[in-house]
């Protein structure tokens, strides 16, 4: 609720009172002691901000650090409306996993590769 109430205002407001709503929002929070919610709230607030603005939800999975020439040089791939977010995750082995709204997924990892060609000699 505190998400898309938030976006819903914030997206209307002029730019220079969108720091009061902000402010407010830690207000709100603070009062009804959900702090321990906040992370979630915050990344529900810019995924709600994201759709309205015609853009996409990113995710990068790399297997380990990349050079962040990279990861820029991958970012222009997108476009700038786009919420993209970078992470390492181990179990990948080697490569990349790119998902696109939490549905459409390219999944190049090395992980991947030696499950499907286990599957098949099975």
């Amino acid at each position: 609720m505190y998400a898309r109430a938030f976006a819903d205002v914030y997206e209307a407001a002029p730019e220079n009172v969108r720091n009061m709503f902000t402010k407010r929002l830690f207000d709100v929070i603070d009062k009804n002691g959900d702090w321990s919610r906040a992370e979630r709230i915050i990344r529900e607030i810019e995924r709600f901000i994201t759709k309205k603005q015609g853009g996409r939800e990113v995710q990068l999975e790399f297997a380990r650090p990349v050079p962040l020439a990279l990861i820029n040089e991958l970012k222009k791939r997108f476009r700038a409306v786009d919420r993209i977010d970078v992470s390492v995750n181990t179990s990948l082995v080697a490569g990349v996993r790119i998902v696109i709204d939490g549905e459409r997924e390219l999944d190049n990892s090395m992980a991947r590769k030696l499950k499907d060609m286990f599957k098949k000699e099975l």
